[in-house]
């Protein structure tokens, strides 16, 4: 949905949009119009609509005021529209003291403003450039750079590239509708709890092992070679013990939950292994970790949590 269709949250997903998107949206007026400009908007549509409902549209006409911007495109792109930009590094040369690159936009996305950055023997040098079609090619005079990054810091709300990325829990709370797999036997009722629990509201589609191509799927203690299939490298699971990056726990006095990413796909599965009796509590307790790969949780104590490497980004070319 649309941020301006969004009045509450009520799933991973929609928090996504009206928390995390929105957020990325005041983030990237920040940005454009610098602190000043930005905080004085902020303090004018708070005294204009003190105790009254103010729609977004206020917040963009403010923030024009104040930052001397035409803010039109960019309401239509980020507040009315849905999605997200894909940006593509074309061919990257270096010609001397010359820098020549090319951007690619999946989108409709006229006049995306993407900061790029130039490693230099002086230090780092920052450049914006703007897109004004799908594929754009810039210039500019570097000496001496060694690297070339596109958005490094991630100013830019947009999908990322899967090998920008660790796999992460958030990845599977943004699907609107995940499949769960749980297994037979006594734990079948708790993980039909714990399914409950973690979708909020609704019901949740149960799903097999082998099914769901277009959404994450939810894996509740699954065994045997579906187990061993979908482990993380790095992990091992035996004999009632998980061994992560080297370090054991065993699976009575801890539950663990594990973002992994499958394979030939960019979609995340979250992997569960939790005792039953604990099972239905676990639910409410991840969705306060999303920015993790993984989560162990002992029977008494803080949560241990952790993140798996990544590849080098494809928005990066070293000369």
């Amino acid at each position: 949905i649309p941020l301006t269709e969004f009045e509450a949250r009520h799933s991973g997903a929609t928090r996504a949009v009206g928390y995390g998107k929105a957020m990325m949206v005041f983030h990237m007026i920040d940005e454009r119009i610098g602190r000043d400009a930005f905080l004085q908007a902020l303090r004018y549509v708070w005294r204009s609509h003190r105790y009254e409902a103010a729609a977004w549209s206020d917040f963009i006409w403010a923030f024009e005021r104040f930052g001397k911007v035409e803010l039109e495109n960019f309401h239509r792109q980020w507040v009315e529209e849905t999605g997200a930009p894909l940006l593509h590094l074309g061919a990257a040369e270096r010609d001397g003291d010359r820098i020549r690159f090319e951007l690619e936009v999946d989108g409709s996305y006229a006049g995306l403003r993407v900061p790029v950055v130039l490693r230099t023997p002086e230090g780092e040098v920052e450049k914006t450039v703007v897109l004004d079609r799908a594929k754009q090619a810039f210039e500019f005079d570097a000496p001496g750079v060694t690297r070339l990054s596109v958005d490094p810091d991630y100013h830019v709300f947009r999908r990322l590239h899967p090998d920008e990325i660790d796999p992460t829990l958030s990845q599977v709370f943004g699907d609107d509708d995940p499949g769960f797999v749980i297994p037979a036997g006594m734990t079948g009722a708790a993980a039909r709890r714990f399914a409950q629990a973690y979708i909020e509201d609704g019901a949740p589609r149960f799903v097999a092992m082998r099914d769901d191509e277009t959404h994450g799927r939810i894996l509740i203690n699954p065994g045997g070679e579906d187990l061993e299939r979908i482990l993380p490298p790095g992990v091992q699971v035996v004999s009632g013990l998980a061994f992560i990056n080297g370090v054991r726990y065993a699976l009575k006095d801890n539950d663990i939950v594990m973002a992994v990413a499958r394979p030939g796909s960019a979609i995340t599965d979250l992997l569960v292994l939790g005792r039953a009796d604990r099972l239905e509590g676990l639910a409410n307790r991840i969705v306060h970790y999303g920015k993790y790969s993984w989560l162990v949780f002992p029977a008494r104590g803080r949560p241990l949590r952790g993140n798996w490497e990544t590849n080098a980004s494809m928005l990066v070319r070293n000369f």
